[in-house]
């Protein structure tokens, strides 16, 4: 899938607690301009929020000139990359990862050798190719996720509130959003915890 107004499709979400990996990304893809860099870790931690922001920031530099892929569509048949395209976004390298699916990959790759990639997913880390570069993203840790928390919620609750839903999530990215909407949307201000 080429998406020549990819940037026009970002909603000014809350990019937060992962600026170490943002500087990481910046630096591989635009200082040293290394031709291969994933980005995993787990589900919901925030793998596809980060290559977003960094195009965001970057929207200069990659204007029209981004294209992603999906590997959860069918990967039978990889597509021409555009001769414009500079930086090939592959999306999804998940749990169904394969030596397939990898063998294509690296075809794609080397058959495009004058393209950046990012390989961004679960498993995206697990590409055995000689100097790849990956950053691998955890859950917050807690003062992220309280961070967080705070500037996603419309009404103020308690720093004790705050920090018993930190704990409930464990850090997880997509569950803080998630729980931030319902509160948000329940206009609740105090949440009574039970053991």
């Amino acid at each position: 899938m080429y998406t020549t107004n990819l940037f026009e499709s970002f909603s000014p979400g809350i990019f937060i607690g992962r600026d170490e990996e943002l500087n990481k990304l910046e630096k591989l893809l635009i200082h040293d301009k290394e031709k291969v860099v994933t980005i995993s870790g787990n589900n919901a931690t925030g793998k596809t929020a980060l290559w977003m922001e960094f195009l965001k920031r970057h929207k200069a530099n990659y204007d029209e000139r981004v294209q992603v892929l999906r590997t959860s569509s069918p990967f039978r048949n990889l597509p021409e990359i555009d001769k414009k395209i500079s930086l090939v976004v592959i999306e999804d390298i998940s749990f169904d990862f394969n030596l397939e699916i990898e063998k294509r990959l690296i075809e794609l790759i080397k058959r495009n050798f004058d393209k950046q990639f990012l390989l961004v997913g679960a498993h995206a880390d697990k590409l055995k190719m000689s100097s790849v570069n990956n950053i691998h993203l955890q859950y917050f840790a807690e003062n992220s996720s309280d961070e967080l928390l705070n500037k996603l919620l419309k009404s103020k609750i308690s720093p004790k509130e705050i920090q018993k839903i930190a704990n409930l999530t464990k850090g997880n990215p997509y569950l803080l959003g998630l729980f931030s909407s319902l509160l948000n949307e329940k206009n609740i201000v105090s949440i009574k915890f039970t053991n």
